[in-house]
């Protein structure tokens, strides 16, 4: 597992570098830094789901881009906090993130929140509600 994730994060700071050089940035300049991703889903009936997420992660200084949020396994089960982790460039301070779902089967999903942990601290985006198909919702930090 940890030779998958270290793979993984050299390919993702490859895209990052090729990213920072087609934006005009040099690859000194764009700084490629860890962030994790723990989403809570409720403990209530039918919380759960099998449906699809991806997350933009907005900051003070720039985005880290939508991003698939998927381990093996089950993600998204009542009272579960599934965790993730992304690299991408330091985007300053997280402000707020962008949650896109979409159901793979058919029940909504009961989002407690999602806590972002990067290089500038911790922020937590509450919502304790549930997200209906199709929805893009952006939330801010508490």
């Amino acid at each position: 597992m940890n030779r998958t994730r270290s793979a993984i994060r050299t390919v993702l700071c490859m895209i990052v570098a090729m990213a920072a050089v087609l934006a005009g940035t040099s690859v000194a300049q764009a700084t490629v830094v860890s962030y994790t991703v723990r989403v809570k889903t409720c403990d209530r009936a039918n919380a759960d789901t099998d449906g699809n997420l991806h997350i933009t992660i907005l900051g003070t200084a720039g985005e880290v881009p939508a991003t698939e949020l998927d381990n093996p396994g089950d993600d998204r089960e009542r009272n579960r906090t599934d965790e993730y982790d992304l690299l991408g460039e330091d985007i300053g301070t997280v402000t707020s993130i962008i949650l896109q779902f979409r159901l793979a089967g058919s029940t909504d999903w009961c989002l407690v929140d999602v806590v972002i942990v990067g290089p500038h601290g911790v922020t937590v985006h509450p919502f304790n509600n549930f997200i209906r198909n199709n929805a893009n919702i952006q939330i801010g930090a508490a």
